[in-house]
């Protein structure tokens, strides 16, 4: 779920044509009408994606393997981003552009923020981020302000929304 929604998108507000006789096999509508709202509402706040990785002080270019990483289209290896060093403290983070979800329908990613930290008890850094649709790149710097990789094998964690 990509894509913001609204109660519009399951079919707009539904009324019961006939009262529910048993709620343990039947639905009100007033109850799938709350369900497709409150879905509808998080489609268009929740994190979409997140992702962890290790810096690294190889130089650029080299492809980074992420270390966990969850989103709105599964937790699985084939969920997880490609990621690839591009500078020193540059990482281009890309999603595929589109998955297909468990009700077989074709879903296409787009992020319209995205945001970083640095996970690790003694290196401080930053991480600032820049969206382009499906692609995230993250910028590490550290407290100066200076472009760095933190010595690598470093945490870091982006989550786009």
């Amino acid at each position: 779920m990509t894509t913001p929604r609204t109660i519009d998108s399951f079919g707009g507000v539904f009324s019961d044509q006939y009262p529910v006789e048993d709620p343990t096999v039947e639905q009100s509508s007033s109850y799938a009408n709350r369900l497709h709202e409150d879905t509808a509402q998080m489609s268009r706040t929740t994190i979409k994606a997140i992702v962890a990785f290790p810096t690294s002080a190889a130089g650029a270019p080299v492809a980074v393997t992420p270390s966990a990483g969850r989103s709105h289209s599964g937790t699985g290896g084939a969920d997880l981003p490609t990621i690839s060093k591009t500078g020193t403290g540059v990482y281009q983070i890309t999603w595929a552009a589109s998955f297909t979800d468990s009700l077989s329908v074709s879903e296409t990613r787009t992020f319209t923020f995205a945001a970083g930290a640095v996970m690790h008890a003694s290196q401080f850094g930053h991480v600032q981020c820049v969206v382009a649709s499906n692609v995230v790149t993250a910028y590490v710097v550290d407290p100066a302000g200076v472009a760095t990789d933190l010595g690598g094998s470093v945490s870091v964690v982006v989550w786009a929304m």
